[in-house]
Formats: structure tokens, sequence, C-alpha cells
């Protein structure tokens, strides 16, 4: 993976010349009682690091000619390093051991804020202020404060994702160690479970789970999946409900071409999704995913009138759930143009305010076998259930809208009932369109 990191080196050497003199420096050297001294050449402002003769330690002055020199930094590190231009930290060791110290220009006197007990500390460039860290054999990003913003998990420096200011948006102090566990061996990993830690985002190093055949991320706090997740070509199920900030499915799902299922929607559970108002978009390159066997959309995911497109062009469905909120109009679906049609077994198309086209395209469906319907605001009856000939459940939902602006569903048809031949007979489907006309008469 290409970086663009700036590393600065701690190791201390001697800089002769800058602007002062000979003499002035054996001023400082005497005045101090030190035996080194190095020079900010980059800022060029005065600043210098002296080590101490008696303790052998570091510590940080100004010098202006003329003048006694000003102590920023006292006599306490092993090594020390200069302030970037504006910077708020410096680097310091102690004890083989790396951390932080404040400017001493936004405190009394520079203070520890990062404990030494780091092996490694090393600057981003364009990181947004985090730095890169190393404990024990692996590789993070830490804030100011000592945050861990992404985990130890990368093997190399070189492995740490390209830096990400969503990283600084939400540190993990403390990530959920199911996730330190994935990314302890992700090699090893064949079922990606992060379910119900209310995530905000998927860190890039879940890419190195290269063996994962399930990703289940449910219930948690995505807004969106990293670039870097959609190298997991080998995913055979995806679940992404219970996000339900989790609106644009952009070209990336298309990579996924071995998915055979797809859960995506507010709620996590095979549910419909009352609540979710918000509009889900979907890429027409979802359409690679030609293997997908189960597919199901919870949520108000519909635009106005039809389906996604994608969902026409994929030939192995046997499940398709489409459940979502009350107002939406499937008047411009066109069942029998969908490539699944011949292999579809269990069909819940949500809720309809429109019959005519799902009645006249069940004669397409000759395996469809389970049949789950919500109506509103129709007087049509389901008729088409007369052309489900290998029918075995059904159940079709009625929504009336009440004064306080809700609605209020009752089953109307419910049919479980079957032959000796295991499905349903044509006495209870005519008997079940007879109920169904007398409670629209009601």
């Amino acid at each position: 993976m290409k970086h663009y990191i700036l590393i600065l080196s701690l190791s201390i050497f001697y800089i002769n010349g800058f602007s002062q003199t000979e003499s002035q420096e054996k001023y400082i050297k005497k005045e101090l009682g030190v035996k080194q001294i190095v020079w900010d050449q980059e800022n060029q402002d005065g600043i210098f690091k002296a080590l101490n003769k008696k303790t052998n330690k570091w510590g940080m002055f100004q010098y202006f000619e003329g003048r006694r020199p000003k102590r920023l930094v006292s006599f306490k590190y092993d090594s020390l390093g200069f302030y970037k231009f504006n910077a708020s930290f410096t680097i310091v060791k102690n004890n083989g051991k790396y951390g932080l110290i404040s400017d001493p220009w936004g405190e009394p006197k520079a203070k520890l804020i990062v404990k030494c007990k780091h092996d490694q500390l090393r600057y981003v460039k364009n990181g947004y202020g985090m730095l890169a860290s190393k404990r024990g054999k692996n590789w993070a990003y830490i804030n100011e404060q000592g945050d861990t913003l992404i985990p130890y998990a990368s093997k190399t420096f070189e492995d740490l994702p390209i830096p990400n200011r969503q990283f600084l948006k939400h540190p993990m102090p403390n990530y959920p160690q199911k996730l330190l566990d994935i990314l302890a061996n992700p090699g090893k990993v064949e079922h990606i479970d992060l379910k119900g830690l209310a995530l905000p985002y998927i860190p890039d190093e879940i890419s190195l789970c290269v063996n994962a055949k399930t990703a289940t991320l449910e219930n948690n706090k995505l807004t969106e999946l990293p670039e870097s997740f959609f190298k997991l070509t080998q995913l055979e199920k995806l679940f992404l409900g219970g996000n339900p900030s989790l609106n644009k499915f952009g070209a990336n799902y298309g990579k996924l071409i071995n998915l055979k299922v797809l859960y995506i929607g507010a709620n996590a559970g095979y549910g419909h999704g009352w609540n979710s108002r918000t509009q889900k978009t979907f890429h027409k390159e979802m359409s690679n995913l030609k293997k997908l066997k189960i597919l199901v959309l919870d949520g108000t995911i519909m635009d106005a009138g039809d389906i996604p497109s994608f969902i026409y062009q994929l030939p192995q469905l046997t499940t398709l759930t489409l459940s979502g909120g009350i107002g939406r109009s499937f008047k411009n679906v066109h069942f029998e143009k969908m490539e699944c049609k011949s292999k579809l077994e269990i069909m819940d198309v949500g809720v309809m305010d429109v019959l005519d086209n799902w009645n006249t395209s069940m004669q397409y469906f000759p395996k469809l076998r389970t049949v789950r319907l919500s109506i509103y605001d129709t007087k049509t009856p389901p008729i088409g259930l007369y052309d489900i000939v290998n029918l075995k459940s059904m159940k079709a939902t009625y929504f009336v809208k009440i004064e306080n602006g809700s609605y209020n569903g009752a089953y109307i048809l419910r049919l479980n009932k079957t032959d000796q031949t295991g499905k349903i007979n044509a006495t209870n489907r005519k008997e079940s369109i007879q109920k169904w006309e007398t409670y629209l008469k009601k």
C-alpha cells in the first residue's frame, strides 16, 4: 500500500554553526552546566537542546544575544525532539520508550501528555495531527492525547492505512476485543463478526481478512464501508442490517462477485422497517452479483413506482425480500422481466398500492412457494395467487390509515393449509379471495 508519510528521526546529533558564535556557545554551556548543544536550524528562532553534564538528560532552551537562556523544557529526557512549526507537542524518549510533551508556550511549563510507553513514534505527513505508534510487534495511529485511533493490528509501518480524517473523528481508546481478535490473525478469519459494537466505521485493516466468507456488521453506526473492504472478494454472506444511516450502495459492491446472501436495511432482522424513511440508492454495478441467492432490502428503499434496477439482473435469486414503509407505488415494477423468475421460491415485496402488475405476472414464477404481501389503498384482490402453481404458504396484510395519521394492519389472507401434494388447493385459494372481498366491502 502506498503511503505519504514523513519520518522524523529522534537521533541526537551535534550541529555546528547556525548563527551563534563559539564564544556564545561556551557562555551557554557554562551558564547551564551542559556538555552538548543542538540548535534548531529549521525554525531559526534561537531554540536549542542541551545535554546536562550531571544527569545526562536533555532539556530545551531559547537564547537571544545579550540575555540569559530561557528554559522551555527541563532536563528530564534521554532524547528530545524539536517542535515542528505551530505544533502543540513534540516527541521525547525515556528508558527506551517514546512519549509526547506539550509545547511550553501553551502551558507554564511543558508537560508530559502521553507517557513514554511506545516502542516507536513517528510523525505522519498529511496525517491530520495523528502519529504512528508501535507497541510490541504491531503499529497503530494515535492522537496527541494518546487515544488509539485505529488498533495495533498492522504488522509493519508500511501496512498502516493511508491517513483518514475519519480516524480522528471517532477515536476509540479501547477497541472492542472482537475487533482486536479478528485483526490479530486476519489471514485465518473466515467469519468477520462485528455485530452490535456501535462501530462508526470499519478500519481498513479488515481487508487483511482475505479468506473471510461471512461478514456480520449488523447493529452498528456505519455510514459507509471503506474502499478497502471490497477487496474481500471471497465473501459469500454480508449482513448490514441495523445501520440506519447506511444508505448509499455504490459501484464497489459490485466487486463482491461471490456473494450469495446480502442483507441491507434499517433493522437487523427479517422484519419491516416501518420507521426508516430514508431513501436508499443502489448503483447499477450491483448487477454483477450474479451468484446472489438471497437478497433482503429492509426499510423504505424504493423510488417512485419501481424497484432498484439491479434486481432485474440477478439470475440466481431464490429469496427476495423488499419489506419497507407505507406510501410506495409498484406500478412500474415488471416482475416478468426478472432474470430470477424461473428460480425464485420466496417473495416478499413489501407494501404495494398497485396489484395489477403483480396479479398478471405470477404465472412466470413456476417455483414460487412462499409469498408475503402488504397492501395499502387498493381495492384489487390478489388474484395472482391462482397462478402460483406450487404455492405452499401465503400471507397478505391490508393497511388502513387511521385518524392520527398512522396505519393499522390486519391479516386478511393467511394460507398454510396444504393438500396431499403439499400445496394449497383451489378451494383454499377461492375461499381466501372471497374473504378478501368481504373485508373490503366492510
